[in-house]
């Protein structure tokens, strides 16, 4: 990784901090899972502009690897941060989410019997660990998604390529 997408991921990561903090503090709103998706494209692009080179045209798949440099590892840091934040920062987050399902369920008129199966499912779900990896996992694959995409537009259309 070069010295110019180790600056990009650094940056890209405390803006996932900087998020999670502000997010903690002001109560901003359930939309941190596109805001972490933003910072993966924005990942994305940058890889592919700091890799690509205009003399020597690249393979797909070449172009496509140093394009995930970025964006990999933000994957990682957001499912760390994620894991911190659960177990640590807001560790009743998970609870009131169950809460607020359990809740419903009595709404609906669930028998206890089917309340006590929905909170042991829930519990087994949303859990700090559990919670994170699920997360770690989608955001990979809208990462792996993204960059094919943007990777294939990159290559094809020149505009990409000139910003």
């Amino acid at each position: 990784m070069s010295n110019e997408a180790f600056k990009s991921f650094a940056l890209l990561a405390g803006l996932a901090v900087l998020y999670k903090v502000a997010d903690h503090q002001f109560s901003i709103g359930d939309f941190s899972f596109y805001f972490f998706l933003l910072l993966l494209l924005v990942g994305v692009f940058q890889g592919l502009r700091i890799n690509y080179n205009d003399q020597e045209p690249q393979e797909f798949l070449e172009l496509f690897k140093q394009a995930l440099q970025i964006p990999i590892l933000l994957c990682v840091f957001i499912g760390l941060l994620g894991y911190i934040y659960l177990s640590s920062i807001n560790p009743d987050f998970l609870p009131n989410l169950i809460e607020g399902r359990i809740t419903e369920g009595r709404e609906l008129d669930y028998s206890e019997e089917n309340l006590v199966k929905l909170r042991n499912n829930l519990l087994a779900v949303f859990n700090p660990s559990v919670y994170s990896t699920l997360s770690f996992f989608g955001l990979m694959i809208m990462t792996i998604v993204y960059t094919v995409v943007s990777t294939f537009l990159f290559r094809k259309i020149k505009a990409f390529r000139t910003i």
